[in-house]
């Protein structure tokens, strides 16, 4: 199992406040890391040595705006990469329009597109709007991308701070009214997922206010394990920092996931990240138990055995265990002409 992590950090080398550096260090080494990605980094003029991390290398997209003469910069996104894989990993995009910032880098070892992607909220007040031509600006520069790599199609992982906070994510998640303006740009995301099968990892708020601001999106959600958020001082940042558990592993081309694997308990079986997850079926189950009956004259770790062992048969019947891949499967080619007929399809069911 390796360990990543998005942050809005707000200020990496701030001109005003505290470095984020020691910070960001921190996070990186106390897990070995494979990389960090980070929005909001505000650099301008920054020398290398301000931002130096050891044992990783950092890559950057600064905002190109003309800065104002009073204030702080603002948006622009980095990533950290470990020093063992980061040589795999080239600059193919790096992009600012003004208000959004997108940085895509790629490793043709590990067929990987790693990406982040910062949008600042709408700013037409101080002439900085930041609407759906922006956006769907930014997402063009990735699809340029994605559609010009040839042979078998790459992971990707695309994360950052989308600045969308009414977008629903999940059934029971409660939104508030929100402007055409901004479902414009919901609709936009959607079919930008769709044309690439991408899925949205995230269900839980990143933001202090409850929102879910920042995504992780990913075409390959068998690689991810699960996710913590660790919300932070409001000083630091109004985001949690979110750390994700992988089986990813740029340093070998060869992923196991064989069906007689060990895992370190019966629930990494399952890919909760599924779309085929029943979740209606799931809950009714768990209500349907006679808890008070199933607890009673049993001290607390009988008590735990109990609850794991029906989760675990729940899950059984309502969610997809995780997929073997084979490498004889991942080294399949599909041709750039079925791909792209493939993404016409999704294109027209959508509008169907």
């Amino acid at each position: 199992m390796n360990t990543l992590s998005l942050f809005n950090i707000q200020g990496l080398q701030p001109q005003t406040v505290q470095s984020s550096v020691p910070l960001v260090n921190d996070i990186l080494k106390d897990k070995n890391q494979l990389f960090i990605v980070l929005t909001e980094t505000w650099l301008y003029n920054h020398k290398e040595a301000e931002l130096e991390i050891k044992g990783f290398k950092l890559f950057c997209c600064y905002r190109k705006r003309v800065k104002s003469k009073k204030g702080r910069s603002g948006g622009g996104v980095a990533i950290y990469i470990r020093n063992d894989i980061a040589n795999q990993f080239k600059v193919d995009v790096e992009f600012s329009n003004g208000v959004n910032e997108v940085l895509l880098l790629y490793s043709q070892f590990s067929n990987t597109v790693l990406g982040a992607l910062y949008r600042q909220p709408d700013d037409t007040t101080h002439d900085n709007p930041s609407g759906l031509p922006e956006f769907k600006t930014v997402l063009d520069q990735v699809r340029k991308l994605l559609n010009k790599v040839e042979g078998k199609f790459p992971d990707i992982f695309l994360c950052g701070d989308f600045n969308l906070p009414h977008m629903k994510w999940y059934d029971d998640q409660k939104i508030k009214n929100y402007s055409n303006k901004e479902n414009s740009m919901h609709n936009e995301l959607k079919n930008f997922m769709d044309e690439f099968q991408l899925h949205q990892c995230i269900r839980k708020p990143t933001h202090f206010q409850g929102n879910i601001l920042d995504l992780f999106l990913t075409n390959n959600t068998d690689l991810i394990h699960s996710y913590t958020t660790i919300p932070c001082t409001l000083p630091i940042s109004h985001h949690n920092l979110i750390e994700f558990t992988t089986h990813y592993n740029p340093l070998s081309t060869k992923i196991s996931y064989h069906e007689n694997r060990n895992f370190r308990n019966k629930f990494e079986m399952f890919n909760y990240f599924d779309e085929q997850v029943n979740w209606d079926n799931f809950n009714a189950e768990i209500d349907r138990i006679n808890w008070p009956l199933e607890f009673n004259q049993c001290d607390p770790d009988k008590q735990l055995a109990k609850i794991l062992n029906h989760l675990s048969t729940i899950s059984e019947s309502n969610v997809p265990k995780r997929k073997p891949i084979n490498n004889s499967n991942r080294n399949y080619i599909i041709p750039n002409e079925l791909r792209n007929l493939m993404r016409k399809r999704i294109k027209l069911i959508i509008k169907i």
